[in-house]
């Protein structure tokens, strides 16, 4: 990712967030590289009315798979 923190700011929906979720989104897409703020606001105007808990679940899916917070 181009800068350390993700914002993504249309459709009413704002993201700001290290590279964990570019990273989670990149491992549940098979994406390489992680996406970039505007790849990201295009997947994400799917999950429209559950953004919160698909992000939430992408970081979780990305702990259990690194376990890099609980170290």
């Amino acid at each position: 990712m181009a800068t350390q923190a993700l914002q993504v700011v249309r459709y009413g929906f704002r993201v700001v967030d290290g590279p964990r979720l570019g990273r989670a989104v990149a491992m549940a897409y098979s994406l390489d590289p992680p996406p970039s703020a505007e790849e990201l606001e295009r997947l994400a105007r799917g999950w429209r009315s559950y953004r919160t808990w698909v992000s939430l679940h992408l970081r979780a899916m990305l702990e259990d798979e690194t376990g890099e917070i609980g170290r």
